[in-house]
């Protein structure tokens, strides 16, 4: 866990570099409207394309669920294994959108 948490730092800070140093180049040059412009574009194109693709996730899983067969209940154990999963599957439909 801590071997993930310092990989994830260096990895953050190497971004951090390149970002840094490339908004110091386009401020020297005098060209920063051009560098924010790119980043507040390929922010948005993400968000278009994570909404284009989570909103029809999202519906497509609640139809799954809602139109599943539902069986009759065939053991007390299985009540209890669909009891624990419940909030797990709940997590997992709003989650994996």
């Amino acid at each position: 866990m801590s071997l993930a948490i310092i990989a994830a730092l260096i990895a953050a800070f190497f971004v951090f570099a390149s970002l840094y140093t490339e908004f110091l180049w386009f401020d020297q040059v005098g060209f920063t409207g051009v560098l924010t412009t790119q980043w507040i574009a390929t922010v948005v194109m993400f968000l278009v394309g994570f909404l284009g693709m989570a909103v029809p996730l999202f519906v497509v899983i609640q139809l799954a669920y809602r139109l599943r067969p539902v069986y009759v209940r065939l053991s007390s154990q299985l009540d209890r294994y669909q009891e624990v999963i419940e909030p797990l599957r709940r997590l997992a439909m709003w989650g994996m959108p």
